[in-house]
């Protein structure tokens, strides 16, 4: 009996690979920059492409700074016009 082990290859975001129409498959590792021949069952540079980085994250996060005083929450209302009726 075969036993097949998952292959990290299809979550990994260091993985391109391509089924072609034969249903060969063609997998490029960008990380070692090499064609991979075969399953890969562990691998040191594997990174979950459904996990996102703290470094991505710190890209697109608010910086908030303590430091500066003033007033928080939202501004009134600008009133156009004379509403005194």
């Amino acid at each position: 009996m075969e036993i097949k082990s998952k292959d990290l290859c299809v979550s990994c975001s260091f993985a391109y690979r391509r089924i072609e129409d034969s249903g060969d498959e063609k997998r490029y590792c960008t990380y070692f920059n090499t064609f991979l021949m075969r399953r890969v069952n562990f691998c040191s540079q594997y990174q979950d492409r459904s996990v996102t980085e703290q470094h991505e994250l710190e890209k697109i996060a608010w910086i908030i700074n303590p430091h500066k005083r003033g007033s928080l929450g939202f501004a009134p209302p600008i009133r156009k016009g004379n509403f005194d009726e």
